[in-house]
């Protein structure tokens, strides 16, 4: 989505990011998607992509006292979900744990 790639640029700028999780999908018709691309690759951070990077289901990230589970992502939906619109009906769900609470 469009808002979520605008804030690409500011987040990068205002944090310290250490690791990107994408899940792949070049949107090179976007000049928003080109932007977030562009400040993504100037990023000093781990990319993970998932159009080439293996990311399993159940993998945990711990930082500090909070966990990251990944609950679902894929670069295209299994054929399987028979999801109309492919590729561009994607996204990454996480799990995150914090002082015994968590959200999805």
């Amino acid at each position: 989505d469009s808002d979520h790639l605008g804030a690409v640029k500011r987040i990068l700028d205002h944090y310290t990011v250490k690791r990107i999780l994408r899940t792949g999908l070049e949107r090179v018709d976007s000049n928003t998607w080109l932007r977030a691309d562009s400040s993504v690759k100037a990023a000093d951070a781990l990319v993970i992509n998932l159009k080439h990077d293996e990311f399993p289901m159940g993998s945990t990230y711990r930082f500090g006292e909070t966990y990251i589970t990944m609950i679902s992502g894929f670069y295209a939906p299994p054929d399987d979900w028979d999801i109309e619109g492919g590729a561009r009906r994607i996204g990454v769900q996480e799990r995150r744990q914090y002082c015994n609470a968590s959200i999805f």
